[in-house]
């Protein structure tokens, strides 16, 4: 909500590029690699690396503040590590900012703007 504040506009720039052909274009491409967090048989979170970038890591609204996202970092972070990666980058939407501090990374240059939401890029060392 920080993000957006529930936009219309704002929310299809930013949803335009989430398409179930993107996305499994984004896990399929050399390099990367996917997690899914599941309650049962319902997905309730999801993460993406793609090469060194944390691109995607969502956890459903009924989820947040119940170790799911951290967990999926932690597990991404692990991989990461174990095919030699030494840091990992990522952009980050202001809501999302505190979450990434909170689990070690820091600002890594300027803000930018795309599709009318901020995103902060920032990066751990593994």
């Amino acid at each position: 909500m920080l993000d957006h504040a529930n936009d219309a506009t704002i929310l299809t720039a930013w949803l335009a590029n989430k398409t179930p052909e993107n996305l499994a274009a984004w896990i399929a491409a050399p390099g990367a690699a996917a997690w899914g967090a599941y309650r049962g048989e319902t997905m309730v979170g999801f993460a993406l690396r793609a090469q060194a970038v944390l691109a995607l890591c969502y956890v459903v609204p009924d989820a947040l503040h119940q170790g799911v996202g951290r967990a999926l970092l932690q597990h991404v972070e692990a991989h990461a590590r174990a095919v030699g990666l030494a840091d990992l980058g990522l952009e980050s939407t202001r809501t999302a900012e505190a979450f990434y501090r909170r689990n070690g990374y820091a600002p890594h240059g300027a803000a930018q703007t795309w599709a009318g939401l901020q995103a902060q890029p920032m990066r751990k060392v593994l």
